[in-house]
């Protein structure tokens, strides 16, 4: 039974991990994420991609029973999510950080940087050390897809702003040379009346 249970993990996380090689944008980075979570532990997940106090809303997959929604989308939640945020650990239900909270929240982590943090609703019940485990290991392969995203955003911005010195450059030559040209004439026609 154990060694079913893991091969079906295994299946699970080779299956996200081909889903996450293929998926391009952030949003629909986290969409999946929310999507295989919510529906691997049966309940309401909420990803924040930023810190969650600065960001309004996190991305939200509600479980069958839409309470977890509104609890998920609380302002003490959303100030647990902001701790877990700035202190790179677990915190909620289950965990002896902020205990009281509705939700297990859990940082991506991706070279000693939050990369954004997912909350799994705990209306049916605490996760379980097993499960935590999982969500880690999941985790930790939306890191690598997050990471890999913000790094060809990076490439796009710097592509960009290089093509934009280009053109800037491209224009102060033509600007000038169209200037220099009727000067030249100018500064010879007054050397010509002046001699």
């Amino acid at each position: 039974q154990f060694a079913v249970e893991r091969e079906h993990r295994t299946e699970i996380l080779y299956e996200i991990n081909k889903k996450l090689l293929a998926t391009r944008g952030l949003g629909n980075i986290v969409a999946l994420t929310n999507e295989y979570v919510s529906k691997i532990f049966e309940r309401a997940a909420i990803f924040y991609i930023k810190n969650p106090e600065a960001a309004s809303t996190g991305t939200l997959v509600p479980s069958a029973s839409s309470e977890d929604a509104d609890l998920l989308l609380s302002e003490d939640e959303r100030a647990v999510a902001h701790w877990v945020f700035i202190n790179q650990k677990n915190a909620g239900c289950g965990t002896d950080t902020l205990m009281g909270a509705g939700a297990f929240y859990m940082p991506v982590i991706s070279q000693g940087q939050v990369l954004g943090v997912i909350g799994l609703s705990c209306a049916k019940g605490k996760l379980s050390q097993n499960n935590r485990l999982f969500l880690q290991i999941i985790l930790s392969q939306v890191a690598m897809a997050l990471d890999r995203q913000f790094l060809s955003d990076e490439q796009r911005q710097i592509l960009f702003d290089s093509e934009k010195e280009k053109m800037r450059s491209n224009l102060l030559r033509a600007i000038s040379h169209d200037l220099r040209t009727p000067l030249t004439c100018i500064s010879g026609s007054i050397s010509a009346i002046l001699e």
